[in-house]
C-alpha cells in the first residue's frame, strides 16, 4: 500500500475497522441473547415479539459502545508504545517485491476462485452451508 501512496493513517483506520466489525456483531449478538434470556418478550404474540427484539437491540447499544471504546483505547495504547506515525516516512527492513512466482500463483488462485464460484452458482458442486 505504501507504493500506491495511500496514507498510512487511512490504511490503519481501515484495518482497525475491518478487525472490529466481527467483534461488534459478536458483542451485539451476545447482548441481545442476554436480553432475551432475561425474559424480554417471553410469552408474547409473534407480532409484539419483533418489537421486543428491537428493544433488546437498542439496549445492546450501550454495552457495545463501552466495549468498543475500551478496545479502541487498547489499540491506541499499543500503537503509541510501538511509535506508530512518529516518523514521517515508514522504514522497512527489506523491500518486498512481487516475483514472477508470486504473480503466477496469484493468477492461478484468482482463476480457481472464479471457476469455483461458477461451479457453485451453476449447481455442479455444493456450497458450504452457513448456519447462523
Amino acid at each position: 500500500m505504501h507504493k500506491f501512496k495511500i496514507p498510512l493513517s487511512l490504511i490503519f483506520a481501515v484495518a482497525v475497522g475491518v478487525i472490529s466489525v466481527p467483534r461488534i456483531f459478536e458483542v451485539a449478538d451476545t447482548a441481545i441473547k442476554l436480553q432475551l434470556m432475561k425474559g424480554v418478550g417471553y410469552k408474547r404474540n409473534r407480532i409484539l415479539k419483533i418489537f421486543y427484539k428491537l428493544k433488546a437491540m437498542f439496549e445492546a447499544i450501550i454495552p457495545l459502545t463501552i466495549y468498543e471504546f475500551k478496545k479502541a483505547r487498547l489499540i491506541s495504547l499499543s500503537a503509541e508504545t510501538r511509535a506508530f506515525m512518529v516518523y514521517k516516512d515508514r522504514t522497512f527492513l527489506n523491500d518486498i517485491n512481487f516475483s514472477k512466482v508470486d504473480k503466477t500463483i496469484l493468477i492461478i488462485l484468482i482463476i480457481a476462485v472464479i471457476v469455483d464460484s461458477y461451479l457453485v452458482y451453476s449447481g455442479y458442486i455444493p456450497a458450504i452451508p452457513v448456519h447462523g
